[in-house]
């Protein structure tokens, strides 16, 4: 894959804050190319319980897991064309 563009260095995350105790509020998160800043779509975010998350045209998914929020998490990252 020696055209592979540079690839995601930036995952970000923000937690929406809430004012409820029984609702979790989703975690944002933002793929972007670590050279330009620009999102990047179609990344599939994978927790180790397989559950998929896929980036929109904003490079954005909504967290949303209840059992992994406010805990270390980690995810898979995989884009075509691109590399971690």
């Amino acid at each position: 894959m020696s055209n592979c563009l540079p690839m995601i260095a930036t995952i970000a995350t923000i937690m929406f804050g809430g004012t409820t105790s029984l609702a979790v509020e989703p975690c944002r998160i933002e793929v972007i190319v670590s050279a330009n800043h620009w999102p990047v779509p179609l990344i599939e975010l994978r927790t180790t319980h397989n559950v998929r998350f896929v980036t929109d045209n904003a490079g954005v998914v909504a967290f949303d897991l209840p059992e992994l929020m406010d805990t270390e998490t980690w995810l898979f990252v995989e884009g075509h064309g691109y590399s971690v």
